[in-house]
């Protein structure tokens, strides 16, 4: 067994010493040949003609000694030095057929691969356990000899496995060793490492960024990634005719390239459209609910060139169209109906009423009303006190009759894009809570055709990001419903004009109504954002949570603290005024006079974006009562510059 393996480790050596010693023969000939040409003419004898005349085989210039010298010399090879190789294979065969201190003193040639040094390790054990037998048998006689066992044992375990475990990085071994795992628990790991494609074992587990290994119950695994939502189901898309001359007033769509291009110029500039698709109109209609209904009453705002306008007037549930516009191009198009012979219930008359203003402006009501659009609409109850004013505060309660019917009257707008149509809808809505505006004829239904970032605010629920003063307003004072999603006007080139050149608007693809909940970063994305429509449904509430003394102080409070609406209600309440924190302990959950109202208790560490709207009606109403708070509560100063900004227009 020992001579097997001096022979295992001893045959390279042998093979390189022949290969090494053949070519200093050559060179050593050589270079005797190149003295002997080079000696003196004079001083050798006349040689034989045989002599002169035997061929060369490769001749030879003549040189001088120290050439001949440099070029017998073999060139260094690159590498390892010349028998380094057969030195180390002859100092590990004698060390592993050498006592146990010429092994301990030979560890210097084994620590160079791994896999020796395991060896070396295995074999150390098998000769400390002998040597613990040795002397308990009591025998004197030194151990210095290997025994066939363990030279098979280091065979077995070190030697042949150095080409098997070529793939197998050194520190997987040297963690191993250093993990104190048993030798043969060793070769196992290495070679399912080697036969894996250089994976762990399943109970054995690798850090990716240290290297240790560890058993894989120690493991600090991540959750399962749970699998993505279904896509939910789509509603319907509203499908426009490109080829449907619509409205029938307009002139055919090839030439409203001529006949509208110039006259829209700055029409777009001021976030202003309208309804170019049958679809989209007798949609807007249908979610008026007018079946069934009679004597009914329609204002429209923003009306254009009177698209819906015109299946509101053979509707004959419609009594009474009031339209505003103020753009003198569109008005010459809306005023065609008051002429057009092919409407179903013939010509409109008096059931159309247009009013040349805007109808952002509040005096553009106050004419209407002078000019007696509203008259058939007073009853004899009303006349006799006094008639209906318009302004921002009515005498009317929420508790009248007329209120708690439906109304005959409907308002439709189309809200423009821009700055003046999302202030346009809160003062709309705000105006429920003192029943001005229109809202002194009756609870009056709002459908709105707006911008999608508008509705998405409008309709935010609790702990959402679009959750903002304007939705909590809505909430308070009105039941709001979305009645056409974007995504049903796709592309919405075909539903309104003029469209902004936008790529994703004008795509025939249908966008995912989820879509929009998810970040907006690129700036093309936060312009269609906001130019995508949506039409919501709004509709008073028989009792509004608030009245018109509160609402100053909801309005403040609100308008303050949404400012900091990611953070805790009580930071925000620090905030608002000096001492206002001291309003939410009233409100705490563990308060006596919360105990029968938990759905109105508010934690101080609930963020202000996640209240409800209960919670909010009861914070206004505390802070309302609060006798520390503010007296004045309205900025003067945007007041007075909101009005100049209406005189401008």
């Amino acid at each position: 067994m020992v001579h097997s393996l001096h022979a295992t480790l001893l045959r390279p050596a042998a093979a390189w010493a022949r290969q090494a010693v053949r070519p200093r023969v050559v060179l050593a000939a050589a270079a005797v040949r190149a003295s002997s040409s080079s000696a003196p003419a004079a001083a050798a004898p006349a040689p034989a003609p045989a002599v002169a005349a035997a061929p060369v085989a490769e001749p030879v210039a003549p040189a001088t000694g120290t050439d001949a010298a440099a070029e017998a010399e073999p060139k260094p090879k690159r590498g390892r030095p010349p028998g380094e190789r057969a030195r180390k294979n002859a100092a590990n065969a004698a060390a592993l057929e050498g006592s146990l201190e010429d092994i301990a003193g030979a560890r210097a040639a084994f620590e160079k691969h791994p896999h020796w040094t395991f060896a070396l390790h295995h074999f150390e054990q098998l000769r400390e356990q002998r040597r613990k037998e040795h002397e308990d048998s009591g025998d004197t006689e030194p151990i210095d000899r290997v025994s066939p066992g363990e030279a098979q044992a280091l065979r077995e375990l070190g030697v042949p496995r150095v080409k098997q475990f070529r793939r197998v990085p050194m520190s997987i071994f040297r963690e191993l060793q250093r993990g104190g795992y048993e030798p043969e628990r060793i070769v196992e790991v290495l070679q399912y490492f080697d036969a894996n494609n250089r994976s762990m074992p399943p109970d054995l587990y690798r850090h990716s960024m240290t290297g240790r290994i560890s058993a894989s119950a120690t493991r600090v695994r991540r959750l399962p990634r749970q699998p993505p939502p279904p896509p939910p189901e789509l509603g319907p898309v509203l499908h426009a005719d490109p080829y449907d001359n619509f409205p029938e007033h307009m002139p055919p769509l090839d030439q409203w390239r001529h006949e509208l291009e110039p006259k829209i110029l700055g029409y777009l500039g001021k976030g202003r459209y309208f309804v170019r698709s049958r679809s989209l109109a007798e949609r807007i209609v249908e979610e008026m609910d007018l079946d069934g209904k009679q004597g009914v009453t329609v204002v429209e705002a923003y009306a254009g060139v009177g698209s819906v306008t015109r299946l509101l007037l053979d509707h004959p549930a419609v009594d009474k169209v009031l339209a505003m516009e103020d753009n003198p191009s569109m008005l010459s198009f809306l005023e065609r109906l008051k002429t057009d012979e092919t409407l179903s219930r013939g010509l409109p008359g008096d059931r159309l009423y247009i009013e040349k203003g805007n109808a952002y402006r509040w005096t553009t009501y106050e004419r209407m009303r002078r000019a007696g659009a509203f008259d058939h609409l007073q009853d004899p109850a009303a006349v006799q006190d006094g008639g209906f004013v318009m302004g921002p505060v009515s005498p009317r309660s929420h508790d009248a009759p007329d209120w708690q019917k439906p109304s005959s009257i409907i308002f439709l707008c189309h809200l423009p894009n821009s700055v003046h149509g999302e202030q346009l809808y809160a003062q709309l809505v705000a105006a429920v809570a003192s029943r001005g505006w229109l809202f002194q004829y009756g609870r009056v239904k709002m459908v709105v055709l707006c911008s999608e970032a508008l509705a998405l605010r409008a309709l935010a629920q609790p702990g959402t990001k679009h959750r903002h003063k304007l939705g909590v307003t809505t909430q308070t004072l009105t039941d709001v419903r979305e009645a056409v999603e974007p995504s049903e006007l796709t592309p919405l080139a075909s539903h309104i004009y003029p469209c902004p050149l936008s790529k994703e608007l004008l795509s025939a693809e249908k966008v995912d109504s989820l879509e929009r909940d998810r970040a907006a970063e690129s700036r093309q994305h936060r312009a269609d954002y906001r130019l995508r429509k949506s039409l919501i449904v709004v509709e008073p509430k028989a009792q509004p949570l608030l009245v018109t003394r509160e609402m100053e102080a909801f309005e403040h409070m609100v308008r303050n603290t949404f400012v900091l609406r990611s953070q805790p209600i009580r930071i925000s309440m620090e905030h608002l005024a000096p001492g206002a924190i001291n309003v939410l302990r009233k409100l705490h959950p563990d308060h006596p006079d919360m105990q029968d109202r938990q759905d109105e208790a508010i934690n101080p560490d609930t963020p202000v974006w996640s209240l409800t709207i209960k919670q909010w009606v009861a914070l206004s109403k505390a802070y309302d009562k609060w006798p520390f708070r503010p007296k004045m509560l309205l900025d003067e100063f945007s007041v007075f510059k909101e009005r100049s900004m209406n005189r401008q227009k």
